[in-house]
């Protein structure tokens, strides 16, 4: 029930089921009756659910990371043949493919798909509002340096960790937790200024990044 609520394609979202469903699917097996005919129900019941979370993360929830206009007007441009010599089957077939895409085009939003996109902005596809403060971040800390971070809960979190997690993070309930000569991630919400005995690397309107002395 739970994956076919959340299909969206947040990081918290419905696109990070998909990977546990595939791995227990076979665990299921264990779980069938052995009535042939309750275990054939079950199995579909579990493909019918399976497929629903696929197909609906990837076309059908808000988040839309498949069908965006620049898709819709990437296939419009390069696979529809507007040619003279077109036959009558295939003049037909590009005049429906130009309706429907100008239909979807409305509600259709105004980004690049999923396949087009920087990973940042595909982790981001549905917040791109926090891109900024993790190439703020990125910008003055190398991927591989450890982190500390002092921050309220955020979605940010996981963008921190780096593309294939190189990055250690160390969540600190106070600035005095921070061992000397480390790097640390403040909220401004938090701590607006530098404490004594931090130096300020560099600053944005959310984020304070400091070295302790």
């Amino acid at each position: 029930m739970v994956s076919v609520l959340i299909t969206g394609w947040s990081p918290t979202n419905g696109r990070y089921l998909i990977l546990p469903a595939l791995v227990i699917t076979p665990l299921a097996a264990f779980l069938l009756p052995e009535r042939r005919t309750a275990g054939q129900i079950i199995t579909v019941v579990l493909s019918v659910a399976a497929g629903y979370l696929a197909f609906s993360s990837l076309l059908i929830n808000d988040s839309n990371p498949l069908v965006t206009q620049f898709s819709l007007y990437t296939y419009q441009n390069e696979k529809l043949n507007r040619s003279d010599d077109a036959g009558f089957f295939s003049r037909a077939y590009t005049y429906i493919n130009d309706r429907v895409i100008e239909d979807l085009v409305l509600t259709s939003p105004d980004r690049r798909d999923i396949r087009n996109q920087t990973y940042y902005e595909n982790l981001f596809h549905q917040s791109s509002e926090d891109i900024p403060n993790i190439e703020f971040v990125n910008a003055y800390i190398s991927a591989d340096e450890t982190l500390y971070l002092y921050i309220q809960k955020t979605i940010i979190e996981y963008a921190l960790f780096g593309v294939n997690k190189t990055r250690d993070l160390h969540p600190v309930k106070s600035l005095a937790d921070v061992p000397a000569g480390a790097l640390v991630l403040v909220d401004v919400k938090l701590e607006d200024t530098p404490p004594s005995g931090m130096t300020l690397i560099a600053r944005n309107e959310r984020y304070l990044i400091l070295r302790t002395e």
